[in-house]
């Protein structure tokens, strides 16, 4: 599904795939589940308990050196932590792979906020570790979400200490990036200048859009019985519909009864949708639609929406101001950050300065 949201809350949440490899919630590799048949020792581990500040950087450990990040060690004890041991060799390897670049990427970010003095309490890592328990990440889809944090720890191979890390960057790069925005529009004025400027083309790109979903592409029966799971699916969204025509609000059935379960949660609310996001038939849909209005079910190459459509507030501008600008401070520090780390493997030949070598 190729879904360009543009969500009010954070982009950089723990919640969602966003900066892949960036943020840290998992790399461009990892954001897809391994081998389900394959063991992890994080299954079933508590990751409620986050790790005090101070905490050694993740890959610590003793022993072997994998890696050193700017000086500072990557261990084979903490590389191996959570790995499916009693996988093919394949599997092993490639799960290896996984975790040493998000251990690599973890730590150069840790190392930049603590070149920035960001600080954040154990109290909002608890917090956002508990909030990440009620609400687990995506699951790759952006219409699903794991099952459980447990479930997306376990096939990640990610252990309570390192969830504890990429928590504590997280909130912390979101710190740094919200002070960074601050900086440069720092003023009632100079936003409202901004918003001026910006309004026309933002009016023409965005909308603020909602939906309740019904899933066709991926139900259990679609290649066997297509029709009738098409069938099955607009019976529901029909049903949707009429509870909607006696009087129930748009956020209560969305919450009951959506399979879009990451926008569900939040009554429907899909974010700031640019034209051609969601598809042809979703993308021109909600572009007609009058700002305060509801759609009747319609069919998209995913499955059947029920779309809603409200009008831009000046709040909302500022917040798709707001997100843009801090994505793409967000990108620059990070592609910046990575291209200027020393990574070295310990016992390596350095590279020839021979030409022609």
């Amino acid at each position: 599904m190729n879904l360009d949201r543009r969500i009010s809350r954070s982009i950089f949440s723990l919640h969602v795939c966003a900066l892949a490899g960036l943020l840290l919630v998992c790399s461009a590799a990892s954001c897809q589940a391994s081998d389900p048949g394959a063991t992890a020792s994080t299954a079933g581990a508590s990751p409620a308990k986050a790790s005090p500040a101070g905490d050694p950087p993740p890959g610590a450990g003793s022993g072997k050196v994998v890696l050193l990040v700017n000086g500072e060690p990557i261990y084979e004890q903490g590389l191996s932590a959570g790995l499916p041991q009693d996988a093919f060799k394949e599997t092993l390897d490639a799960a290896r792979d996984i975790k040493l670049e998000r251990l690599t990427g973890t730590l150069v970010m840790q190392q930049f906020l603590k070149s920035r003095k960001i600080e954040v309490a154990q109290r909002e890592v608890e917090e956002d570790l508990a909030d990440l328990k009620k609400n687990p990440p995506s699951a790759g889809c952006p219409c699903c979400r794991y099952k459980s944090l447990e479930e997306y720890m376990a096939l990640n191979y990610i252990t309570p200490v390192e969830l504890a890390q990429m928590s504590r960057n997280h909130l912390g790069f979101q710190k740094y990036l919200e002070s960074e925005w601050q900086k440069a529009y720092p003023t009632p004025q100079a936003k409202a200048d901004l918003l001026k400027e910006k309004r026309p083309d933002l009016e023409k790109k965005y909308a603020k859009a909602y939906h309740i979903f019904f899933n066709v592409v991926q139900d259990p029966d679609a290649k066997s019985d297509p029709d009738a799971v098409q069938k099955k699916k607009q019976a529901l969204a029909d049903e949707a519909w009429n509870r909607l025509q006696r009087g129930e609000t748009f956020g209560a059935v969305a919450k009951a009864v959506s399979e879009d379960k990451m926008s569900a949660a939040e009554g429907g609310f899909l974010g700031y949708v640019t034209q051609g996001a969601f598809g042809k038939e979703f993308s021109e849909a909600l572009f007609k639609m009058t700002p305060g209005t509801v759609s009747k079910p319609l069919a998209s190459p995913w499955g059947w929406h029920i779309i809603r459509r409200e009008p831009l507030t000046d709040e909302d501008l500022l917040a798709i101001l707001k997100e843009d600008y801090i994505g793409d401070k967000a990108q620059t520090i990070v592609d910046a950050i990575n291209n200027d780390a020393k990574i070295e493997r310990p016992g390596a030949a350095p590279p020839s300065t021979t030409p022609g070598k």
